[in-house]
This record gives C-alpha cells, structure tokens and sequence, in this order.
C-alpha cells in the first residue's frame, strides 16, 4: 500500500513539474505592406482598443492576454 501511495505522489509531483516547465504559446506575425515605403505606424509598438459604437468614440484598451 505504500508503494502504491508512493508511486502515485511521484507522479502527481512529476505531472505537476512538467506542466511549469513546458513552452508558453506563441505567435508570429508577418506583415506584408504594398507600398514602397514602410507606414508610419509600427504594429509592433501599437495597441489594440475595444470599441462599442460605430465611430469608435469610446475606445477602451483591449488589454495583455
């Protein structure tokens, strides 16, 4: 019986270990612009806002997930 709670809390702890050291998702995005020079507005320095009207006259921060 003792192995058995042993050989369950290894794996509880193991199971538990290798989730905090798996990779974080990720995303790559290329941007593709068709003109000659590149906009004036970088996508990388930009944030996204939330709007709730038609003219966007409210706009709150869409936030950091």
């Amino acid at each position: 019986m003792k192995k058995i709670l042993f050989l369950f809390f290894a794996f509880v702890l193991c199971a538990t270990a290798r989730a905090e050291i798996s990779p974080l998702p990720q995303a790559q995005f290329n941007f593709i612009y068709n003109t000659d020079t590149k906009p004036l507005i970088h996508p990388d320095q930009t944030e996204l806002v939330l709007c709730q009207d038609r003219l966007c006259l409210q706009a709150q921060p869409l936030g950091v997930y």
